[in-house]
């Protein structure tokens, strides 16, 4: 039962990272969000969210592009292919450190699953 509330903190919490992104790369009316996600656990609320409609929703229109690999993704939001991406905070602050125009949203940890 515990699992459940976590799961809808999560899924609204992602919900409002990408909505609070809009406005910020100018795509607040038409354009579509092109965000790629790792190969995460914690990536799957966005994906879910994409899904499920929630983004279409909320009138958002987003584009989830698959790059596995960091420096790829990295090198795609830098190159304009890409507006946003979600990694860990090492990645994004050697994005900002190499004089990138990088604005990092948030922070997420989760705990290791115990048996």
């Amino acid at each position: 039962m515990r699992g459940k509330p976590m799961a809808l903190i999560r899924r609204a919490a992602s919900l409002l990272l990408i909505i609070s992104l809009l406005p910020a790369i100018g795509l607040a009316d038409e354009a579509t969000l092109r965000i790629s996600l790792p190969p995460v656990y914690e990536a799957l609320p966005i994906a879910f969210a994409q899904e499920w409609g929630l983004f279409a929703d909320a009138g958002v229109s987003v584009e989830i592009i698959g790059i596995t690999d960091d420096q790829e993704r990295s090198t795609a939001l830098m190159t304009g292919n890409l507006d946003a991406v979600m990694e860990d905070m090492t990645r994004a602050i050697l994005d900002d450190a190499g004089g990138w125009d990088v604005v990092i949203t948030s922070a997420a940890a989760s705990r290791p699953q115990t048996g």
